[in-house]
């Protein structure tokens, strides 16, 4: 999933001792949905069963649902959630420090 966060301008990845992952742009300037898609995709690429149930009843309720999941989080930027968790008071977890470098 990172790696295509990183193929889609998301994320931005840094090698290295210091390296890791930071955002690629200002988080006002990045949907949930760009995120979704990212992880949309992934699951797609697996093969899946096709049925006469699957193709003209669960696709289409899938589809819908999705249509309107793609309409909310459009709406919905990572700032709007970094505001929320401050609002609540949620506190970052300096306790643990997770390290990506290679």
């Amino acid at each position: 999933i990172l790696q295509k966060l990183v193929q889609k301008n998301i994320i931005k990845g840094t090698r290295g001792p210091k390296g890791g992952y930071s955002l690629a742009k200002e988080k006002r300037n990045i949907s949930l949905v760009e995120i979704y898609n990212v992880i949309l995709t992934i699951d797609k690429k697996k093969p899946v069963m096709q049925t006469e149930i699957k193709k003209k009843i669960i696709t289409p309720i899938i589809s819908n649902v999705s249509d309107d999941i793609m309409n909310y989080l459009k709406s919905i930027t990572l700032d709007d959630l970094y505001r929320k968790i401050k609002n609540i008071g949620i506190k970052p977890n300096t306790k643990k420090k997770i390290d990506f470098s290679i």
